[in-house]
């Protein structure tokens, strides 16, 4: 008689589960940076504020 789960199922289950998944933190800072550029575009209110300039303080050079 068999017993289950037998040893090629156990071999299954370990082959067939999913990999874990570790988040890369320099990927995690792009995609931060990217949705604060996201919402600056958009004018909807970032996640952290940004710097805010007076009027006559020109922004570029």
């Amino acid at each position: 008689m068999t017993q289950f789960p037998t040893l090629i199922d156990q071999v299954a289950a370990a082959v067939l589960a999913p990999a874990q998944v570790t988040e890369n933190p320099h990927h995690r800072a792009i995609l931060n940076v990217f949705v604060e550029i996201q919402d600056l575009d958009t004018g909807s209110s970032p996640s952290s504020p940004a710097p805010s300039f007076p009027a006559s303080v020109p922004l570029s050079s």
